[in-house]
């Protein structure tokens, strides 16, 4: 039974008949107060009440949400779409300092050791002006036209009629393919950088025409100048595992999932191997969330409390959760029931149909205690990690948890449950919906309630108070009598 909200009066007749002889005050405000405040008891504390229940009922419906979100935390480790899943984690031993190495796709990684040998690091074309001076800086050039060609492609011409250097810097630099900035390079001397966007052969610069010549790039419109070319695009050239690359960029990705980056000459290596230590953490964990989440819905759904009302929701979502943790997965040939049709007529062959799953978490060490709890037997478990069991190994264990794309693991099929309860349209989101509403229709009704005793008491009490005003007259015109009398037989 929830305790109700209780509020002071917002009402008061207590001055009614405060004036005025014993009869006159014998119908008075007191009164009033006393039946009105009898009929809202009878009333208004029933909505009050449900309307506190509602709060009680949001708030452990919010407890149920948080723990079925950490149940949901857990589970994410065996998700098959999360790139970061417990079985997708890897030590990592390097060699050398010529190359880094990144992981573009953890689940796409491949165990053993990859060498690199770089004999050559792709670089940039960068060439240089000759000196400008502080005060020609601001001048225009008016000196011709900068001729720019990016590899094979066009030329790119840059009219340098009525421009600054500074103008001229920026209209090179927005360009696609180049970067240019102008440097100040000494008290009040600058220099016009211009740089090719990407590193390798494919990107060299060659620059000419007119303005190439005054700005100190060539010599007679062609001949680059050896000290303004101040380097030479080139590309990386390395071998990986015995096979040439001679490539644009100092980052190759091998094995399609490797990334190395190239930082100096000189051989690196990096040995890749499967890190299955958490695996075992995150199923204790996961046997851990569960049990309490289960105890939280039990006690919920048993309880004789105000909570949450709709008890039959939370048997729904344990048995939807037993009959997942409880189910067969790992199919390693799913076959499909072709019957199955969507809503559209489509056949369905999704990972429900799979007709031939033939493990469950049972083999692989987990069992239910006396009071139905989840448990873990971590000897059999991690025997099947380390390869010491006889009947599974690890990819089993891993079809289980995560599955296929076609035939989803109960990590899955957990983490996209737990995260439709909440979702839009999902049960919690649902239910809230329905508290918001439920909570605002008694919120109008008590309001409506209120207002209507208001209504009928105030009605009530115009009519105590003429009562009052007359038996007042009456018992004032009774007093005078009484005393006329009284001085009338005094006399005798």
């Amino acid at each position: 039974m929830a305790e109700i909200t209780s509020t002071a009066p917002t009402y008061d007749y207590s001055m009614i008949g405060s004036v005025g002889g014993e009869a006159a005050q014998s119908v008075n405000g007191d009164m009033i107060n006393k039946i009105r405040a009898a009929e809202e008891k009878s009333l208004i504390n029933p909505i009050t009440e449900d309307i506190d229940n509602i709060s009680i009922e949001t708030e452990k419906l919010q407890e149920i949400k948080d723990k079925a979100l950490e149940f949901q935390d857990v589970v994410s480790y065996f998700d098959l779409y999360n790139d970061e899943n417990v079985f997708n984690q890897f030590l990592f031993d390097t060699t050398g300092s010529s190359a880094v190495f990144d992981a573009v796709n953890m689940s796409a990684l491949e165990e053993g050791t990859v060498t690199i040998d770089i004999t050559q690091l792709a670089q940039r074309d960068v060439y240089q002006s000759d000196t400008i001076a502080e005060v020609d800086k601001d001048n225009d050039l008016n000196i011709g036209n900068l001729s720019i060609q990016i590899g094979t492609a066009t030329a790119i011409e840059f009219d340098t009629t009525d421009k600054t250097i500074s103008e001229l810097s920026a209209e090179i630099n927005n360009t696609e393919g180049l970067t240019s900035s102008l440097e100040q390079v000494g008290t009040d001397t600058y220099r016009l950088v211009i740089k090719s966007s990407d590193s390798g052969v494919d990107s060299a610069l060659t620059i000419t025409g007119g303005a190439s010549d005054d700005l100190g790039y060539t010599t007679d419109g062609t001949t680059v100048k050896a000290e303004n070319h101040t380097l030479t695009s080139q590309n990386l050239q390395a071998t990986i595992d015995g096979i040439d690359y001679d490539v644009s960029s100092d980052s190759i990705t091998t094995q399609g999932s490797l990334e190395i980056k190239g930082i100096e000459l000189g051989v690196s290596s990096i040995t890749i191997s499967k890190d299955v230590s958490a695996v075992t953490v995150a199923a204790e964990t996961m046997v851990t969330k569960y049990n309490e989440l289960q105890e939280m819905l039990n006690e919920e759904i048993y309880s004789d409390e105000a909570g949450v009302e709709d008890k039959s929701m939370l048997r729904d979502i344990l048995s939807d959760l037993k009959s997942m943790l409880f189910a067969n997965y790992g199919a390693q040939t799913p076959t499909y029931d072709n019957t199955v049709k969507d809503e559209y007529g489509d056949v369905v062959k999704e990972h429900s149909n799979v007709t031939n799953n033939e493990m469950n978490l049972f083999v692989l060490g987990f069992e239910l205690d006396k009071s139905g709890n989840l448990a873990i037997d971590t000897d059999i478990f991690n025997g099947i990690i380390n390869g010491e069991d006889d009947n599974y190994d690890l990819d089993d264990l891993q079809n289980i948890f995560t599955g296929q794309y076609t035939n989803k693991g109960v990590g899955v099929q957990l983490k996209e449950y737990l995260d439709a309860l909440d979702g839009y349209d999902g049960t919690f989101y649902n239910y809230d919906i329905d508290m918001i509403s439920k909570k605002d229709d008694l919120e109008k009704e008590k309001e409506d309630e209120l207002e209507r005793l208001d209504t009928k008491y105030g009605i009530m009490a115009e009519q105590f108070s003429a009562y009052s005003a007359i038996i007042g007259q009456m018992e004032a015109q009774f007093n005078g009598l009484k005393m006329m009398i009284e001085q009338s037989t005094s006399g005798n």
